[in-house]
């Protein structure tokens, strides 16, 4: 992907901040947990994160008193950050890309990205990575990957797809969109700033309704970026399917974690 690319797309988050703080989900607590066990912080530390968006990542490493610098380039999701992280004073929202993020002197120990790390230049942000972290500080880019599901619901969207944005059926998977970057512990470790990247799991669930399910489709890059008449008749397609399965559908995630040391 082109860095105009990333950057067009990216900023599509932002004209739908309220959305995605109602339906993007978070991630699980077995998954912050390792983050900090493999970061070594067992007591409050300094954390940088990239792409914070509404603090969906923010808030569970924010309750367990760490001092966090969250950068969101989007003026209406740092709002929302900064409203979601009021109580947590050790937490500062910066409006900024980290690519234009002067770094302070002081390093940090922990520098997370949660399905935000594609978005960042790699010419420029994976080596910044190393220079923001302290040695043998962490890494950790995690994101929730759907993964593929076999019934009469999902081919009953998969044919809405065919039909209405065709473009979107092999990136889109059922639940969000599929990984289609390349491979982000490769681009981590061509820095030759970190060591090997280890590539972690975590397996869970969540069900939505009909209503949910389209708004959560609508804080997604791809979709967002439909003509207006396409991105209406898609909608009403899959609003369609799920409602003549009984209105509910039930997503298959994997958080996937990607660490690595400086």
């Amino acid at each position: 992907m082109e860095q105009a690319d990333r950057n067009r797309r990216g900023a599509t988050f932002d004209q739908v901040a309220a959305l995605y703080d109602e339906v993007r989900p978070g991630y699980p607590e077995a998954l912050v947990e390792r983050v900090l066990q493999l970061a070594g912080l067992s007591e409050p530390g300094r954390i940088l994160e990239i792409g914070c968006g509404p603090a969906k990542a923010t808030l569970p490493f924010a309750r367990r008193g760490h001092r966090m610098v969250c950068l969101e380039p989007g003026a209406e999701l740092a709002a929302l950050a900064r409203e979601r992280t009021k109580a947590f004073p050790a937490v500062e929202i910066e409006e900024s890309r980290f690519e234009d993020y002067d770094l302070p002197a002081e390093p940090f120990d922990l520098l997370i990205a949660a399905q935000s790390w594609h978005w960042v230049d790699p010419e420029r942000g994976d080596t910044k990575a190393a220079q923001a972290l302290r040695p043998d500080g962490l890494i950790a880019l995690f994101w929730n990957r759907p993964l593929p599901a076999e019934s009469a619901l999902h081919e009953a969207l998969a044919a809405v797809y065919r039909a209405e944005a065709p473009q979107l059926e092999k990136v889109v998977a059922v639940g969000g969109e599929a990984a289609t970057r390349e491979p982000i512990d490769e681009r981590i470790t061509r820095t030759k700033a970190f060591g090997p990247a280890q590539i972690e799991n975590f397996p869970w669930r969540q069900e939505y309704g009909t209503e949910q399910y389209l708004k959560l489709m609508q804080t997604q890059s791809g979709h967002l970026l439909l003509p207006e008449a396409s991105r209406q008749r898609l909608w009403d397609g899959l609003a369609r399917a799920i409602e003549e399965a009984g209105g509910r559908i039930a997503v298959d995630y994997e958080a996937v974690l990607i660490t690595a040391r400086r």
